[in-house]
């Protein structure tokens, strides 16, 4: 008997449209732009942020000085708690690990906006001040999504609750 004498077989659906390797973690949509924006930032706050020129010397900053340093730090403990998070290492449920790497994200985009105000009253701006602008922007929606696609609101009140 051939596989052309049996009856046909119906087409089996696609399980997911984009499937992972085996033993790869799932990320949410919220967890994409947080780690896309987060590394992007981290890289852009070694770029020019300004420029200043004085009696023909001409310096130019990057991020990490006052509250950028501050912001950057931040963004690092968001890409390490989300790191810890995908790698299943971070001792809290996934709503919690969610609700840890929303507030670090707002605390990172918080000082990262208060930089950025500091730096638009420093000579001319360097291209790294835009391209920290789109990344904070991005960042800031990750933490929203992460905010309204998990149980985090739910975990806040439960958490009050037992309070």
């Amino acid at each position: 008997m051939s596989n052309s004498d049996s009856a046909p077989q119906p087409p089996v659906p696609p399980s997911s449209p984009s499937p992972s390797p085996a033993g790869a973690p799932q990320l949410s949509q919220g967890q994409m732009i947080l780690l896309g924006a987060a590394v992007v930032l981290l890289i852009d706050s070694f770029l020019p942020w300004y420029h200043a020129s004085f009696m023909g010397v001409s310096v130019s900053e990057g991020g990490w000085h006052q509250m950028g340093t501050i912001a950057w730090i931040l963004v690092i403990a968001l890409l390490a708690v989300e790191g810890a998070r995908v790698m299943g290492a971070l001792p809290l449920d996934e709503a919690k690990g969610a609700l840890a790497s929303a507030g670090v994200g707002a605390l990172a985009v918080l000082f990262g906006v208060i930089y950025v105000i500091q730096r638009l009253s420093d000579g001319y701006l360097g291209f790294g001040f835009w391209i920290g602008i789109i990344g904070l922007i991005a960042l800031a929606y990750g933490v929203f999504e992460l905010v309204r696609s998990g149980n985090v609101m739910d975990t806040v009140k439960s958490m009050q609750n037992n309070a």
